[in-house]
């Protein structure tokens, strides 16, 4: 499991914001899962997404050696708050 918060431009209003929590697991000797939250604030856009992945390990020598194959979806959400811009 990883997490991970950056904050950029501290004292700055609206500076840029990232949070993220992800992981993976062997759920057994031959698949693995793994899935990421993400959010990220950018002044007056933001994102939003999740991911998932699946992974299975098939083996092909006696020495260890694997062929894998692998499928991960993914969905996001981009917003731009235009009530906080300012255009001439």
């Amino acid at each position: 499991i990883a997490i991970g918060v950056k904050n950029q431009w501290l004292g700055l209003e609206n500076a840029p914001r990232t949070q993220m929590i992800s992981g993976n697991t062997l759920i057994n000797s031959r698949t693995a899962a793994g899935g990421l939250i993400y959010s990220d604030k950018t002044g007056p856009m933001s994102r939003l997404g999740a991911q998932a992945s699946y992974a299975y390990h098939l083996p092909v020598t006696q020495g260890g050696a694997k062929l894998s194959f692998g499928i991960s979806g993914m969905i996001y959400q981009t917003l731009l708050d235009k009530s906080s811009l300012t255009t001439d």
